[in-house]
């Protein structure tokens, strides 16, 4: 029968200890595979979770469950902001009730995440996600025989996750859920066959790309990039700020091929600026795009086949330039070697691109927040990435949201906030025990205008508490809210004692997220903690220091906060 109901919950997830002698295990299997064994994947290590997995010969990695059980086999590869994961799957024809799926963005025992079943019983190709058994997308409907291979292609570009089956387009969603994990295999129900298993990420934090011309593949090496003779490869991001840091990692693989980086650009790549690596010339050359005029140059010796680092920081209109040819030498590239004043252009997009020949980009940064939280989604107004974290601009007498895809109950919430000296009349605020639309949960805010900080519910504003606080826009206020059980206490910029102590019991748990009310705010260095974890030493300390995350390992960002050293939350 094609109609029976499945089930896709498998038990508790295994003890650390249980794992851990798994893992010894498998070392074995992931070991080099013999000529018994032979598999073509660039995946190196595997560690099986549930269910039975062995080499074969004629099939590739061979996974069984149980009936109307869960197989799952993790690779010790994990893929974040921008992969493709490509592999050959078949379900044995012994199994016509079987499913054999791809694993990606999951936790390391394959319980949270998202998965590509190839279900020959129903005839479709489903992506949902494993934790929740939510269907993302609509299924692709098609005819899938058991005993035959079907390429199955991944391509993850942010929250855009793009599948083909057997080279054609099958399933096109945007989804927020996860943002980074593990790549794994799984089956259903019976035995599943998986062959040609690669995975090439592109290491980013930038996502939304299109590509305008040329050729642009993932490699093993880095995202390549190929302009005909004489012509040019674009690819634009949908990442735009106005002040920040954006850099790569590039290598020219043709003598007279140049690779560039734009910024502040339109989505045409026919306005902005542009940063230009010439081995022919030996120089770099800071340009506008329109009119290719030349701003500064810098000569120095280019080699093909090298990889250098490019990094760029604008702050209004000053341009600095970095680069970077020894990553041995701890003090190559520290100074920049253009620095310039331009107010052409204020903001727009970062890009890429390539003339005449191939080359390689690897490690695509843009400042953004530091943070332990993923999975957002933006709710109204407009977020963008900024050298002082994420900034947040809502429209007149109306709120901006971006919230966190996890959960908390107890816990602590840290975070650096700051309302724009241009907007006094705006907020800036933290959501906690929230839900996915900000219209559940408590927020807590600070607000120069009323000179406080404020606690209130999210579904109607009532207010549940203030406290008089100078609060000058343009400044930096560190929050710290602790989360127990029904109590809430809220500390502003290190105080002992806090500036919001109140009992309620409308949330226990919830989403956590980002708040903007009518005007400009900044956020950076949002971290959650759970409450068990904030210190659990075998001999607790009386006071405990609040880690200063972030700091160290960037020397340009002076003036460290202040951060509270206070008594150890009980419980």
């Amino acid at each position: 029968m094609r109609n029976r109901k499945r089930m896709k919950k498998h038990g508790a997830a295994l003890s650390k200890v249980i794992l851990l002698l798994i893992w010894v295990w498998s070392l074995v299997f992931s070991t080099p595979p013999s000529p018994a064994m032979a598999m073509n994947s660039n995946l190196q290590g595997y560690l099986p979770v549930s269910g039975a997995w062995s080499g074969d010969a004629a099939g590739g990695l061979k996974g069984v469950s149980d009936a109307n059980a869960n197989a799952f086999n993790m690779a010790t590869v994990t893929a974040g902001t921008y992969f493709v994961f490509e592999a050959d799957v078949k379900v044995e024809s012994a199994t016509p009730y079987a499913a054999g799926s791809l694993v990606f963005r999951s936790s390391a025992d394959g319980s949270k995440g998202y998965v590509l079943s190839l279900d020959p019983n129903l005839d479709r190709l489903r992506l949902f996600d494993y934790a929740t058994d939510t269907t993302i997308g609509v299924p692709y409907q098609t005819t899938i025989d058991p005993g035959s291979f079907y390429r199955l292609k991944i391509t993850a570009d942010g929250p855009k996750i793009q599948v083909d089956l057997n080279d054609a387009p099958a399933i096109s969603v945007n989804d927020f859920t996860y943002s980074q994990g593990s790549i794994g295999f799984h089956v259903y129900n019976g035995t599943a066959y998986f062959q040609n298993m690669h995975v090439y990420e592109v290491p980013m934090n930038v996502s939304g790309w299109t590509a305008l011309s040329g050729s642009w593949t993932p490699t093993s090496q880095g995202w390549q990039a190929t302009a005909g003779s004489g012509q040019n490869a674009y690819a634009v991001s949908s990442a735009s700020s106005d002040d920040f840091t954006y850099e790569a990692d590039l290598l020219v693989k043709d003598t007279y091929a140049v690779g560039t980086l734009l910024f502040r650009s339109d989505a045409s790549a026919e306005q902005g600026y542009a940063v230009q690596v010439d081995p022919n010339m030996d120089r770099l050359r800071l340009f506008k795009l329109n009119g290719d005029s030349t701003i500064a140059t810098y000569n120095v010796t280019i080699d093909p086949g090298k990889v250098y680092h490019i990094r760029v920081k604008a702050e209004g209109p000053r341009i600095r330039v970095y680069f970077q040819s020894s990553f041995v030498d701890p003090t190559n590239g520290y100074d920049p070697v253009m620095t310039v004043n331009d107010t052409s252009f204020s903001s727009g997009h970062v890009g890429l691109n390539v003339y005449n020949g191939t080359v390689l980009f690897q490690n695509i940064i843009i400042s953004d927040l530091s943070s332990n939280l993923d999975g957002w989604t933006a709710l109204n107004g407009t977020w963008t990435p900024r050298l002082d974290g994420i900034k947040a601009v809502s429209g007149n007498g109306a709120d901006a949201y971006r919230i966190s895809s996890g959960t908390a109950s107890d816990f602590i919430l840290e975070a650096d906030l700051k309302v724009d000296s241009g907007t006094p009349y705006g907020t800036a605020g933290l959501l906690f025990r929230g839900n996915s639309t900000g219209t559940a949960g408590y927020v807590v805010n600070i607000d120069p205008n009323l000179d406080q900080v404020r606690l209130f519910n999210a579904n109607g504003g009532a207010t549940m508490a203030s406290a008089p606080r100078l609060i000058d826009p343009g400044k930096v206020y560190h929050l710290e809210v602790v989360a127990n059980g029904s109590s809430i206490k809220v500390y502003v910029d290190g105080r002992s004692a806090p500036d919001i102590s109140v009992t309620d019991t409308a949330y226990t748990n919830g989403r956590t997220g980002l708040n903007a009310y009518n005007g400009t705010a900044y956020f950076q260095n949002v971290y959650v903690t759970d409450l068990k974890d904030y210190s659990n030493e075998m001999y607790r300390p009386q006071y405990h220091y609040t880690q200063e995350f972030g700091k160290a390992s960037d020397p340009e960002r002076a003036g460290v906060l202040q951060r509270r050293v206070s008594p150890v939350p009980s419980g």
